[in-house]
């Protein structure tokens, strides 16, 4: 069986690329990722895979994807950003769009990927909020 992959923030494809050619057993069926490098490498690395360049505009049906991965932005959660957190004004808080698709979709499995200091970030507390929202 191979599992349907939805890859949000994908960057230049890394987990994609993990899951079908070094894990096997994924598809990434589709990738939702706003920069323009970005999107060409993964046009040139996978041909086939439709790119949608806006999650705030992406939408999807109840069990269209099994796999979501996630490695959503990061720059006001790093210690070398101004860690201003996951909210409504910041680039990080695109993280509530993912959980919007996550309650859409209802994916068998999700995997996030963040830095460090999401763990320690307002004492714990946005980590907190992550992992409620992830239950909820």
């Amino acid at each position: 069986m191979v599992l349907k992959l939805l890859d949000l923030f994908s960057g230049i494809g890394g987990f994609s690329y993990a899951a079908e050619r070094i894990v096997g057993g994924y598809e990434t069926t589709q990738f939702v990722e706003i920069d323009s490098y970005c999107q060409s490498v993964l046009r040139k690395n996978f041909p086939n895979t439709p790119i949608h360049d806006d999650i705030k505009t992406f939408s999807a049906k109840p069990g269209q994807f099994d796999v979501f991965t996630i490695g959503f932005p990061c720059q006001d959660l790093s210690v070398a950003g101004r860690q201003r957190g996951i909210n409504d004004e910041t680039r990080s808080g695109l993280f509530y769009e993912s959980i919007r698709l996550l309650r859409e979709v209802r994916p068998r499995f999700a995997l996030f990927e963040n830095v460090r200091n999401l763990l320690s970030h307002e004492k714990g507390e946005t980590f907190q909020e992550v992992l409620f929202q992830i239950a909820k």
